[in-house]
């Protein structure tokens, strides 16, 4: 596939120099002490996410904020906000906003007034994603247009409430904020009572979902999961989701430091929430990075085949097939990518224990771009490090913080992060320490303003990041299933689930997932392989496939022109299909292997090899208008022969002549 597409993505090399040049002075001394060059990577996007966030408050001071809010009144939209903290260390957050008549007639905003907490934040609520007039579904954003709870009285902007509990303090339109399944049944299409809970109207009860290792989801769980994933996509509500985490500007606290956690935390909790809104059965998996990690070679696990996250073309890093395979990129507008293993490292045990050996908070939720001045180091083995190593792992999208959300997969991968979270809070605090220890935030030369424990958690409104420790999440919405394990019987079947096998191959009993199709599979045999079948070292290729994923995608028609599903099986060679004809499969087997894989019956191919003039690929016209044609004739002349023009010669005419 097209190699020239690969270097437009930023290398690692030169998102550390934008980080030198943007971050702060310290940045460089502390991340040169990183035990691994992706420590360092990490490091340095951690301090650059830091340092954004710095520099808008050094320009934007709270009493700047404050002057300029009251003095701003316009015809046209306008709007400002500010946070200003109390000799107490409480926040007060206030926005103002002004629309002209014909857009909207009034605003809304909510002031709180937590007494118990001494906290007071103002705040707008944020838009709509519902209509709450048509059974609560999803509406795709419309520039501005958004669906809004009518105010309580034309000459009242403002509602004004005591309360202790901010979660209760919502826009009680928008099932994101809800924090309970009684908040929650109306918008899951489910009626609730004292008695009974959330009761479907086929009479099953809907309460909290169980989070699963992504390889023990039954295929219909897994399928409703990726289906429910793909109607977000289609009607622009994922999207959105993937801003929210993008800017360090609109969500300060997402990273460098101990609101690390809890935000994740909360916006899992949001996407979850849509998912069920969409399905109500649907849980988010969780991807137990672990399990891969003690593969021989990680990047061929089952996870990376069409039934799961979707194979990856290895020339382009582009995902190929599966149910994603649709996907482009909110920032980019181009195909989902993914490099895995090329830098790197995923989870390792040792790095679940370090965390679950913690005593002390500071340690847990840490400060990860910690000034000079700073009385805390760096914990280099803290959640928030160790999970940037799988990051960088994953590498594509995945690789950095503003673009990382666009992958499926970084759901999955910060689940897991959740449940070590969850797991270290359950072995080392009470239900009331769970909710109220929070690192001491008081010197900002630690973390930003945006990482103490009473700041508005943005955009999250009005969730502060306190909140995100509540016990109501794991109580009333979700839980976790027990990490795979086989350590009992060494058996399969404990593992409980086809695509896991028991690897002893290291010496310890541990479950891993299995190899896709085509993988070398010397070192683990049948077993390891999800075809059951290790044929002269590699994985045969499965006869049949496990799941059928319906896809709804309007994104589909953009990219696959062709409507087929893609898969990564292709030659590299317009000659391959002469070449098999003069036995150079056989003859020439190891140099056939790597570049003639469809022909030579490697892979299995969804395409018709004996069409001369097709397009096999559903990228072609699209890297064929970004110039692959010229740049990467080999590959592109075999697979794109009539989108780069190439029908006037066959294959054999073309080869022939050539050679």
């Amino acid at each position: 596939m097209p190699g020239g597409l690969s270097s437009r993505r930023p290398s690692g090399l030169c998102l550390l120099l934008l980080a030198l040049l943007v971050g702060p002075s310290c940045a460089d001394s502390s991340c040169q002490r990183a035990p691994s060059a992706a420590a360092r990577v990490v490091c340095q996007q951690l301090h650059t996410w830091d340092a954004n966030v710095r520099r808008r408050h050094h320009h934007f001071s709270f009493q700047q904020s404050q002057s300029s809010q009251s003095s701003s009144s316009s015809a046209a939209s306008s709007s400002s906000s500010s946070v200003s903290r109390g000799s107490d260390g409480s926040f007060s957050q206030h926005h103002s906003s002004s629309q002209s008549s014909s857009h909207r007639s009034s605003s809304s905003s909510s002031s709180v007034s937590m007494s118990g907490h001494s906290v007071t934040i103002e705040v707008e609520p944020s838009p709509d994603l519902f209509h709450i007039e048509t059974n609560n579904e999803f509406q795709s954003p419309n520039n501005a247009a958004f669906v809004r709870p009518a105010t309580t009285s034309a000459g009242s902007t403002t509602e004004a409430v005591e309360l202790e509990d901010s979660f209760l303090v919502r826009n009680k339109s928008d099932p994101l904020q809800c924090i309970d399944i009684k908040c929650l049944c109306p918008f899951i299409k489910g009626t609730y009572s004292q008695r009974a809970g959330c009761v479907a109207s086929d009479g099953s009860v809907l309460g909290r979902v169980v989070r699963k290792e992504y390889r023990q989801m039954t295929d219909s769980e897994r399928s409703r999961f990726h289906t429910a994933l793909n109607r977000l996509k289609t009607k622009g509500v994922f999207d959105r989701f993937v801003e929210d985490h993008a800017d360090s500007e609109r969500s300060g606290g997402a990273h460098s430091g101990p609101a690390f956690l809890p935000w994740h935390r909360e916006f899992l909790k949001r996407v979850e929430i849509a998912l069920r809104v969409e399905d109500p059965p649907v849980a988010l998996p969780y991807w137990d990075s672990t399990m891969d990690e003690c593969l021989q070679n990680p990047e061929e696990s089952v996870l990376f085949s069409d039934d799961f996250v979707g194979s990856v073309d290895a020339r382009s890093g582009y995902v190929a097939g599966g149910p994603f395979s649709n996907w482009i990129t909110v920032e980019a507008r181009r195909p989902l990518r993914r490099q895995p293993g090329r830098q790197g490292r995923l989870f390792m045990e040792a790095d679940i224990d370090a965390v679950l050996g913690q005593t002390s908070v500071e340690r847990v939720m840490a400060y990860t771009a910690p000034q000079e001045s700073c009385s805390q180091t760096t914990d280099w083995s803290c959640l928030e490090y160790t999970h940037g190593n799988v990051h960088v792992w994953v590498g594509g999208d995945m690789f950095s913080p503003p673009t990382s959300a666009n992958d499926p997969l970084f759901l999955l991968h910060h689940a897991f992060v959740d449940l070590i979270w969850e797991e270290w809070r359950r072995r080392h605090q009470t239900r009331q320490q769970r909710e109220l220890q929070y690192p001491s935030t008081g010197n900002e030369n630690c973390s930003s303003v945006e990482h103490s424990e009473r700041y508005p958690m943005h955009p999250f409104s009005p969730f502060r990041n306190l909140d995100g420790l509540s016990n109501a999440y794991t109580d009333e919405l979700y839980e976790y299933a027990d990490r795979p394990s086989c350590a009992r019987t060494s058996s399969d079947n404990e593992c409980q689930s086809r695509y896991l096998f028991c690897d002893i191959s290291r010496g310890l009993r541990r479950c891993a997932p299995k190899l896709r199709d085509g993988a070398a599979c010397t070192k683990y045999g049948d077993r390891g392989c999800l075809s059951g079948h290790c044929n002269e070292g590699r994985c045969a290729t499965t006869t049949r496939r496990t799941t059928v994923t319906t896809r709804t995608n309007s994104f589909a028609n953009l990219y696959k022109p062709n409507r087929q599903k893609t898969t990564s099986c292709f030659n590299e060679n317009e000659c391959c299909a002469i070449w098999k004809e003069n036995g150079e499969c056989q003859k020439n087997e190891a140099y056939m292997r790597e570049w003639c894989k469809a022909s030579c019956g490697i892979c299995q191919p969804n395409y018709d090899l004996s069409v001369d003039c097709a397009d096999r690929h559903g990228f072609c016209r699209t890297w064929t208008t970004l110039g692959e044609c010229t740049r990467n004739p080999l590959w592109m002349n075999e697979n794109c022969r009539l989108s780069c023009g190439r029908c006037a010669l066959t294959r054999k005419q073309t080869c022939v002549r050539g050679y």
